[in-house]
Order: C-alpha cells, then sequence, then structure tokens
C-alpha cells in the first residue's frame, strides 16, 4: 500500500469516517467508511489516484506549469500531524480489537455449541487479519 492511499485513508478517518472491521471482499485490505460509502484502502482508491494523477499531469502539460512548491513545508507539517492522527486511531483499533478477543475467549468454553465455536473462530480469525493488516500499515 502506498503513501498516498494511507494518506487519502487518513483523510477520512479525520473527518468522521471508520475504520471497518471486514476486508475488503476484492483484495482483503482494510475497508473505511466515509459518509455513505465504503472505500478499500488499496483497490478503489488507487484506480482513483491514477484518473486524478492523469488529469493533474493533462492540465499541467495544456497549461505548460510546474508544479509548484509553494508552502510545501507548511504541507509537510499538515501530512506528518495526519500521520501521527492515522497512527493513533490505528493503534486505538488495534487495543480495542485485543481486548474484545480477550472479552470473547472468556466468554468461550468447551461446551459451547460447534455453531458457537465455528463463529468464535471466524471472530477469531478476523480479529487477526483485522490486527496484522495495522501492524503493516503502521510501519509504512
Amino acid at each position: 500500500m502506498n503513501n498516498d492511499l494511507i494518506k487519502q485513508g487518513a483523510y477520512y478517518l479525520l473527518r468522521g469516517g471508520t475504520l471497518l472491521s471486514e476486508p475488503c471482499k476484492k483484495c482483503g485490505n482494510l475497508q473505511i467508511k466515509y459518509k455513505q460509502d465504503i472505500i478499500c484502502m488499496n483497490c478503489q482508491n488507487s484506480e482513483q489516484d491514477k484518473i486524478d494523477q492523469q488529469k493533474t499531469l493533462v492540465s499541467n502539460i495544456g497549461t505548460k506549469k510546474e508544479p509548484s512548491n509553494v508552502g510545501s513545508e507548511e504541507e509537510d507539517k499538515r501530512v506528518s500531524n495526519m500521520f501521527d492522527d492515522i497512527h493513533e486511531v490505528l493503534s486505538q483499533t488495534e487495543r480495542q480489537v485485543l481486548l474484545t478477543l480477550v472479552e470473547l475467549n472468556k466468554e468461550q468454553n468447551a461446551t459451547s455449541s460447534p455453531k458457537k465455536y465455528k463463529k468464535y473462530l471466524k471472530i477469531v480469525q478476523t480479529s487477526l487479519k483485522t490486527i496484522e493488516m495495522i501492524k503493516s500499515i503502521k510501519q509504512l
């Protein structure tokens, strides 16, 4: 996952988006719900980024403008703060998933029905996948 996708995910989270526990059905990566849209941080946004980059490139070529670096220091600070915020949100989400697993484990007992146990295992598997994705994003 590239930095542009992480920035876009941070953008949505900072504006009230919600990190979903369900991975993307297409690629298995994290999803964010923003307003009524569910956005995959990998496959759906990467296509939009390519389209935006192509439009910017065509626009710059058409007007013969060079990309501006004005305010880049301010932009760097803003992006840095955004990364700190997204890192904190991811850490909080990771802690919440772990706490939920601990509570779920306390409730689980050996006399549970096979259906309940299968559901329990599916929740554990999804939770572990979510934690793994969070850790990989935090390393970027």
